[in-house]
């Protein structure tokens, strides 16, 4: 069964067709809501097969929270001058626009304040990992697919939420929950405070 993630808001224009993949197709469609899934639809036989309609894929869940306004945080994330992730990554923050990173699982290839590499000898590699953006809203939302040397295909929805003068950086890796995944997303949000910080001196803010 081909899993596929739509948008509540544009399901709501696309009904038709996605009842045609799920009954036709072989589809499960999940449908999410600012990134998160909040339902799925399947055909009778996969939920009877399931024997539960309302299951969700498996999802991972971080979220950390920063002390910075929201565009602030997306220029973290997303300017090539500052970016700042567990490790140096291609990105290219529009629809169909590449993400290309290399996962090295125990320690992956790091970066100082000048963008100087820094690898751990001691890492295993899990390969190279690439994908595609899917989705951008500016100071929202960056959603993408994440292609492992493996050869399994996720997907990856970031979003930030502004309250208070403070962002909840929320990220959800749809689709797995490999423990190694479980490791990498938990450092991400653990470390992602100190990165910001990184980022704001060399804008010198």
């Amino acid at each position: 069964m081909t899993d596929r993630s739509v948008p509540l808001t544009r399901a709501r224009d696309q009904l038709t067709e996605l009842v045609a993949r799920v009954r036709f197709g072989g589809e499960r469609i999940i449908l999410t809501h600012y990134g998160k899934p909040a339902a799925v639809l399947l055909s009778p036989e996969a939920a009877s097969q399931s024997g539960n309609a309302g299951r969700a894929a498996d999802v991972i869940i971080q979220e950390v929270r920063l002390p910075a306004h929201a565009e602030q945080v997306w220029e973290a994330l997303t300017d090539p001058r500052v970016r700042r992730w567990w490790a140096p990554v291609i990105l290219d923050p529009v629809v169909d626009g590449e993400f290309n990173y290399l996962w090295l699982e125990d320690g992956p290839v790091d970066a100082d304040l000048e963008g100087r590499e820094v690898e751990d000898s001691e890492s295993s590699s899990r390969g190279e990992v690439v994908g595609t953006v899917l989705e951008v809203i500016s100071r929202e939302l960056l959603r993408f697919t994440w292609t492992e040397r493996s050869g399994l295909t996720t997907e990856v929805c970031i979003t930030l939420r502004e309250v208070d003068g403070h962002t909840r950086v929320i990220v959800q890796h749809q689709g797995t929950r490999d423990p190694a995944h479980e490791r990498l997303w938990s450092r991400w949000s653990g470390d992602l405070a100190e990165q910001f910080a990184a980022a704001r001196v060399r804008l010198g803010t």
